[in-house]
């Protein structure tokens, strides 16, 4: 599929992604989602090395700090500052609470976003530029609290903002293998940061809550 579409501009799959979201609002769910999806897996097979657009992250950020929400960046996006650089096609992000008025299109289109999509603690917000930004809600989990008031502020695509520190990164990534969820770039990226930002078992410790203990025995395995 990368050797098919190589030469064929990022900005035409960004175009599907912006028709798969008005399909998806005015009732052709099932085809909006389809084209999204099919759209997405071309941009990241054939944009592997690539980070979302700095406009993208700017939009969040400004659209959060003019509510004063606490963020913090996690994900792939956080990884490129720990670890070792990969590509990733969304920006994540942990949040003190969501921001209002999302419903509110003349609202959203001063940041350059579609009305947004919320399920529970997850909200997704869909730039018009192409680039997707997943918050999730801090306040109910103890690991995202923690992840949320250590985070320190790293240079990112240029921009001066909140990410979260190595141990908790890792500690997060860890959380998301002991509770089953099998993503392929985690034990990849536990290896990098733990290595990159010489961890040790005795500080991640610090970080880990009892539920997260047996999942140790993944880290020293990888240490070895």
């Amino acid at each position: 599929m990368s050797t098919l579409y190589v030469n064929v501009p990022q900005k035409h799959f960004k175009d599907l992604l912006s028709i798969a979201y008005k399909l998806e609002k005015v009732g052709y769910k099932k085809e909006g989602k389809l084209l999204g999806t099919i759209a997405s897996e071309i941009i990241g097979s054939t944009l592997s090395s690539s980070l979302p657009s700095k406009n993208v992250l700017l939009d969040a950020v400004t659209l959060l700090r003019s509510q004063t929400i606490k963020f913090a960046v996690i994900g792939g996006m956080a990884v490129n500052v720990h670890g070792t650089p990969r590509g990733t096609s969304d920006i994540d992000m942990l949040v003190s609470s969501f921001p209002k008025k999302v419903d509110n299109e003349s609202y959203m289109d001063n940041f350059s976003f579609y009305t947004a999509y919320r399920y529970g603690d997850f909200m997704k917000l869909k730039s018009k530029d192409g680039g997707e930004v997943d918050l999730l809600l801090a306040e109910k989990d103890p690991l995202f609290k923690i992840a949320l008031s250590t985070a320190k502020e790293e240079s990112l695509l240029t921009l001066r903002i909140p990410v979260v520190i190595p141990e908790v990164l890792v500690a997060l990534k860890v959380k998301s293998l002991a509770e089953g969820n099998n993503r392929t770039n985690d034990l990849s990226d536990i290896v990098s940061i733990w290595t990159k930002n010489g961890l040790t078992l005795k500080k991640m410790e610090k970080f880990l809550a009892k539920r997260q203990l047996k999942a140790l025995d993944l880290l020293l395995t990888i240490q070895k």
